[in-house]
């Protein structure tokens, strides 16, 4: 007993004594009851913190308020468990309640351990899937802005033959005088007329 406790009790009898030390641990123990249900209620697990070492801090805050007198369930503990956790893992919640899962402290800490894993699995491959979709794409219109346009070249007829000059339409193509055509030159019927036989297509 502390030097301060003895000198409260130099005129106490035993009984007096063994009251007023009850009524002031009794108060200790009502103060610490209080802080560790705050802090319980309190803890929030942060996006992105290790899920892991949140709940076993739960664990050890819920274990030492019950050293006080107050223990909760399995099921009250899970729940405040779970009410501390972040809007990531609602799926996680939103499964373990429809399935009606029963699971003691323990093993709801290795079911979120297994949960955070396999959820940053599916980040990383995700992340990595759009880095090579990203990659891919700035290749392409690398590939488009490298690109060159054919320098354009004389245009070539058609069969590699070479393009005959342009004729006036009104300028003969027998007698290549103007004002009519093959087929209205007078010359061109008079031999005509003198080969039978020969061809009368005209151009």
């Amino acid at each position: 007993m502390s030097m301060e406790l003895q000198r409260q009790h130099d005129r106490m009898s035993t009984f007096e004594m063994l009251e007023h030390l009850k009524s002031l641990f009794d108060s200790e123990s009502q103060t610490l009851e209080y802080e560790l249900l705050t802090d319980i209620f309190k803890c929030r697990l942060q996006e992105g913190d290790n899920v892991s070492e949140h709940v076993l801090k739960m664990i050890g805050l819920i274990e030492r308020v019950a050293t006080t007198g107050i223990k909760f369930e399995d099921r009250v503990s899970v729940a405040i468990i779970l009410y501390s956790l972040p809007s990531s893992f609602t799926n996680f919640i939103v499964n373990y309640n429809l399935n009606k899962t029963k699971a003691t402290m323990p093993e709801l800490h290795n079911m979120l351990k297994s949960y955070e894993a396999s959820t940053s699995k599916g980040k990383t491959v995700l992340m990595v899937s759009s880095n090579a979709k990203s990659r891919s794409k700035n290749k392409n219109k690398q590939k488009k802005k490298g690109k060159v346009g054919p320098t354009p070249t004389a245009l070539k007829p058609k069969g590699g033959g070479h393009m005959k000059p342009k004729v006036a339409k009104d300028v003969c193509l027998y007698c290549k005088e103007k004002g009519h055509w093959k087929r209205d030159c007078e010359l061109y019927k008079a031999n005509l007329a003198k080969a039978p036989g020969a061809s009368s297509s005209e151009a």
